[in-house]
Parts: C-alpha cells; structure tokens; sequence
C-alpha cells in the first residue's frame, strides 16, 4: 500500500522526526548507499522490486546487477525511475517519505506488489500531483481528505499565472533588465496559406522542430469595454509551426487586440520560471495579421503590460 503526504518543498527534514520525515535528496542517498554499503539493497523487498524489473545481483559481488540473463552492469547503471523505487523501499522502511520526480506506472506496480507500505511525499509545488495519484490509484492519503473527487481536490493546488503577475514581471526584469530595448535584425512577411491560415509578420526566425506535446498558449485580451481577459488554451497535439499559430484565436467582435506568449511546455504552467525559461514565440493578435516575436522582445512587452493590466478590470478565464 502506498501512504502519501502532501507537502511544500523545504517544509519538512530527513532528519527531524515531526511530524514527518521527508527525503528530497533522492539521487544522493542512491549513490551513498550504493558506494558505502558492503552489499547495497540486499533487504527482501529491494531484491524482490529489482526481480520484478527482470533484474537480479550476481551472487558475492557487491556491486553487479544481471539484466535478464544476458548484460551485466553495475548497479549504479540502473535507470532513475528504479533508482528511486529502490530508495522508496530502503526510507519506507525506516519510516522515511521520499519525494521522486521518475517514477512510471511499471515501477508503481512493481512497488505496489511488495509486502511493505511505501510511504511517498508529493509536493504540491512542484509535482502533476492528480496524474500522479491517479496513476497509484489504490493510496492512503496521511495529512489531506480529498473526499469522493480527487481531481477537483488537486486543481486548488495548480498554480494560476493569472493571479501571479507581479512575481513574473519580477522574474522577466531579472532575466531582462534592457526591457524592450533589442534590435530587430530578422523581418518577414508570410502571406496566408504560406505559414498557416493566418497572415504572419514574424520579427524572428521561426522554429523547424518543436518539442513539446501539447503547447501552453498564453492569452491577453484587451476588450472594447476597457477591461482585461485573462486565459489559457492548449495548442493542437504535436504541432508543427503551421499549427502551432492556427491555434491561436482570431480577435472577436468585442476585443481590440490579444496579446500572446506561447510557452514549450507540455499543457501545464507550473510557475512563473515556466513562463520565462520555456516561452519560444509572443507578440500581437491583430484582426489583419498575427505578429511573431522571439522570446527577448516578447516578455520584456510582457512585462510592461502588466501594470497596466493590474489596474483594469481583470476577467480570469479557467
């Protein structure tokens, strides 16, 4: 059975007992152990874990795992998701929750058939925590009740960049202090059908490749009646550049203009560094054409339309 905490990064140690102990260190206890301990995750349930991941120890060596029957590595070899079952095991049993970032569904399952609790931290800064849970399925939640709905209990912990505009002007002026203040060296119109639909006024060089699944596309809609729409879609599965900047919506009857910030993470924007480390494309949507500007000169606009967005009247949408 797993038994799983809810906490924020930091709030509890490894080493203080109340009211739990929290290993955040995970990769590091790994090597620890593995490099001091005469014969490392020897215990039952560590051996019994490894066998499930069609993995077993060669007999009086400390330090070589066989895969299968065939290759034979050392035990630091071993991919991060099951270095993180084995530490999983090796705190649960001293009454330790460990905090993991790899763990797949096989190792789940693997984890869920030893004869032992598995006691896991999730932080509700940091982690997909619904997915997550819903991946362990059967769990015995220790400090939360989320009652008969867990995917309405995990959407209050997802964070909202709609209410965290100061921190990401913050955050933009740190990384950008020049404000908008770059040269464009790149100009080019893209009439409609060449790039997408739409008519392009791209101000850098577009993307060949890119690399998330499903966009995150920032909304901005400055409306007729003087007040500020805030909202956030997903872009179409696996886009490529035609896509991508299809999804972005036509300016409706009662808005004046939309200002955008495409983010190349998959769906979900978990923190305002999201916003200024993954943005790849931002800029206006104008009822002629869209405008396309590179990260540098579309957040530093960003940045700038904040205080005036925050003394509007704010709708927040989703």
């Amino acid at each position: 059975m797993f038994k799983v905490i809810l906490y924020h990064p930091g709030e509890y140690s490894m080493y203080l007992s109340e009211p739990y102990r929290v290993c955040e260190n995970v990769y590091g206890i790994f090597e620890i152990l593995a490099g001091t301990d005469e014969f490392p995750f020897r215990d039952e349930a560590s051996v019994a874990f490894l066998k499930k991941r069609n993995c077993s120890f060669i007999e009086g060596d400390r330090y070589a795992i066989r895969e299968g029957n065939d290759r034979v590595f050392p035990i630091t070899y071993i991919n991060r998701c099951e270095q993180e079952g084995l530490i999983l095991i090796n705190n649960s049993q001293r009454g330790i929750y460990t905090h993991t970032k790899h763990l797949d569904r096989l190792v789940i399952n693997a984890l869920k058939k030893l004869d032992i609790d598995i006691l896991l931290a999730v932080c509700v800064d940091e982690d997909d925590m619904y997915n997550l849970l819903f991946a362990i399925k059967d769990f015995e939640p220790v400090n939360f009740d989320y009652g008969n709905d867990l995917f309405n209990y995990c959407r209050k912990f997802e964070y909202d960049w709609k209410r965290d505009l100061p921190d990401i002007a913050r955050l933009i002026d740190m990384k950008y202090p020049e404000g908008c203040e770059v040269i464009l060296t790149y100009k080019e119109w893209f009439e409609a059908g060449v790039i997408c639909d739409k008519k392009i006024f791209a101000k850098t060089l577009l993307k060949e490749k890119l690399r998330s699944r499903r966009f995150a596309i920032m909304l901005i809609d400055f409306m007729k009646d003087e007040s500020v729409r805030l909202s956030k879609i997903n872009s179409t599965k696996n886009p490529d550049t035609r896509l991508l900047f299809d999804d972005l919506p036509s300016v409706a009857d009662d808005v004046k203009r939309t200002f955008y910030l495409i983010i190349d993470i998959d769906e979900t924007i978990r923190s305002e560094r999201d916003i200024v480390d993954y943005c790849i494309y931002g800029g206006w949507i104008n009822k002629e054409f869209v405008e396309v500007l590179g990260k540098e000169e579309a957040l530093p606009i960003f940045e700038d339309l904040i205080p005036f967005i925050l003394r509007e009247e704010m709708i927040l949408c989703g």
